[in-house]
């Protein structure tokens, strides 16, 4: 199977649209501070982040 010249570049553009996803998802790790910045970075921490969080504000409470 022959690869055509368009084929070829459009597999280097989408490996480095690839690379550069993961760069941003790293940047924002690092400068933040946070292994998850958002939901769906791991959404299972994330559902034990907010348990943790709605127990600490219920014994903040008191």
């Amino acid at each position: 199977m022959r690869i055509s010249t368009n084929q070829y570049y459009q597999i280097g553009l989408y490996s480095i649209l690839d690379q550069q996803a993961g760069l941003i998802d790293s940047q924002s790790k690092v400068s933040t501070g946070l292994r998850v910045n958002k939901p769906s970075d791991d959404p299972i921490a994330t559902v034990t982040i907010v348990n943790l969080e709605q127990e600490i504000a219920r014994t903040e409470r008191y």
